[in-house]
């Protein structure tokens, strides 16, 4: 079996190296300068992602043992009290007609060149 894996993984390279050569060989001198760009710099930030989600994971596990510890809650302290607003039902109240967004001016499209003076809503474009 481990034949088998190490000639899968040769004959896949092989595939890789001469499909970027075959590709290579066609493309101009920018697009390969801008492939091998790509490529290295992905390769090159790789690493320092790694670190930076290394040191964010160790300062959450740091965040999460501190806020684990049992607090005492002492009798003179009183859970705080949240009020929310009744609903408009509720009350008898109503929001406006309009709702809460602006009125806006219609808008003039224009199509093939021609401005269309006069746009109502609701009409039927014919052609």
């Amino acid at each position: 079996m481990r034949h088998g894996t190490l000639y899968t993984m040769l004959i896949c390279t092989g595939l890789a190296i001469g499909l970027a050569a075959f590709i290579g060989s066609r493309l101009s001198e920018q697009a390969v300068a801008l492939m091998a760009g790509t490529l290295l710099g992905l390769l090159v930030a790789l690493p320092v992602g790694m670190v930076i989600g290394w040191a964010l994971k160790s300062q959450r596990n740091d965040r999460a043992a501190a806020a684990a510890q049992p607090t005492v809650m002492l009798a003179a302290q009183v859970p705080p009290v949240y009020q929310t607003m009744p609903s408009p039902a509720a009350t008898n109240m109503s929001y406006p007609a309009g709702g809460w967004l602006p009125q806006l001016p219609p808008r003039k499209y224009t199509i093939g060149g021609e401005e269309i003076v006069q746009h109502e809503p609701g009409t039927v474009w014919q052609s």
